[in-house]
């Protein structure tokens, strides 16, 4: 049998648990606490100047807001749930919901660079983001639940930031 050159990832990785333990790391490594720990402030952007400008600053808006949902709504909440809960443990549903809290806690500290009191905002829009999608993914499915908040998350700053620069 000919090798070929470039294996799947399985099967350089027969343990699958392992190899998501090191995506999931090497996610929180260069993405999230990137973003937590730096010292940048925020600066609001100039005003855009033609209807080209606008529909590309708020399509920027919309792949940020979008990211950010993927990453601390679905990823991240996922692989922790996957690595933490256990199949018959009573306790899944607490933690479940601590889970949830410390994806919004990082969600929030992904935002401090905009002061303590806008973290302390995005950590309860995060919660509330998180109950609109476990409400719509329990009755439609998670498609539907992930477009609905990244949306309501786009159009929240979509908001802010009109009022900011307007």
């Amino acid at each position: 049998m000919k090798k070929r050159l470039f294996q799947p990832l399985h099967s350089q990785f027969p343990n699958s648990f392992f190899f998501e333990l090191i995506l999931f790391l090497f996610v929180i490594f260069t993405i999230v606490l990137p973003s937590v720990v730096t010292s940048r402030m925020f600066i609001v952007p100039s005003k855009p100047e033609t209807h080209w400008d606008v529909c590309a600053f708020f399509f920027k808006v919309f792949i940020f807001a979008m990211s950010e949902e993927l990453l601390y709504r679905l990823y991240l909440p996922f692989q922790m749930k996957r690595f933490f809960l256990n199949k018959d443990d009573v306790m899944n549903k607490i933690k479940e919901q601590f889970v949830i809290i410390i994806s919004n806690m990082l969600f929030a500290l992904a935002h401090l660079y905009l002061g303590i009191l806008n973290s302390c905002f995005a950590f309860i829009m995060g919660i509330f983001f998180s109950f609109i999608y476990e409400i719509i993914k329990r009755h439609l499915n998670s498609f539907y639940a992930f477009s609905t908040i990244s949306l309501i998350h786009f159009c929240y700053n979509s908001v802010m930031l009109f009022i900011n620069i307007f």
